[in-house]
């Protein structure tokens, strides 16, 4: 009996250490500046096990997710160099220049991982997961949203039905940073409750279509892996 105290300490702290880690990385990918190829946080696998991305479907079981495509499927997800426009075949040339080791594929998984998280957290308030993928303007919109959300006293809930993929649209370099625009497509329950649980906006059973056009940014010679999301729109 007198162990058992210290065996709840160990697995508390086992517990503690294991979520920190898995916590450590949400988006990003190798510099290209290690000796040795170690794990690259924005590979599909990194992120599937990152806790953060739980939060986009937080009344969901871990078997119902439909994880993201990485490689060109019949639902129109392309992200291999042969389905890709000239445009951004020379911007993953010109990524390439300056960091041989990226890979579109593993961007495309880990983009779509972070853009559940991202809004799976916006749904529920959750600024601190929020803040370190978000590019400070695009963090204070976001906070002024819950805000302005909890003030009136309502509450969302998004959850995703149908993820139907993700595909770059767009690539820019400025010296060596890259801005990399990514079209989602997918159907969600997005529902809106006032202080009362009463529906004021969306549907809680009935999912629609969301097209958004997001832009993630990097500076592809710094040691810090994550890619910030800078810039957020509707398209077509």
């Amino acid at each position: 009996m007198d162990s058992m105290p210290l065996i709840d300490i160990l697995i508390f702290g086992m517990v503690a250490l294991f979520v920190g880690l898995r916590l450590y990385s949400v988006l990003g990918t190798k510099t290209g500046r290690e000796p040795k190829p170690g794990p690259d946080p924005f590979s599909p696998e990194a992120l599937k096990k990152d806790s953060r991305a739980k939060l986009a479907r937080p009344d969901r079981p871990a078997d119902n997710v439909t994880p993201f495509p990485t490689r060109a499927q019949p639902n129109g997800v392309v992200t291999t160099d042969g389905g890709l426009n000239a445009q951004v075949l020379d911007g993953i040339k010109a990524i390439r220049r300056i960091d041989s080791r990226f890979d579109p594929d593993q961007f495309i998984a880990g983009a779509g991982h972070a853009y559940e998280t991202i809004v799976g957290a916006f749904a529920i308030g959750e600024k601190s997961v929020l803040k370190p993928l978000l590019d400070p303007s695009v963090f204070e919109g976001f906070a002024t949203a819950i805000d302005n959300r909890l003030a009136v006293g309502h509450t969302q809930e998004s959850q995703f039905v149908n993820i139907k993929g993700a595909e770059i649209r767009e690539i820019t370099t400025r010296g060596t940073i890259a801005e990399i625009t990514v079209r989602f497509a997918s159907d969600m329950i997005i529902v809106t409750r006032d202080a009362n649980c009463a529906v004021v906006a969306g549907s809680p059973v009935s999912p629609r279509e969301v097209i958004d056009l997001w832009t993630f940014a990097r500076d592809m010679r710094s040691n810090d892996p994550n890619w910030l999301l800078i810039a957020t729109g509707g398209a077509v």
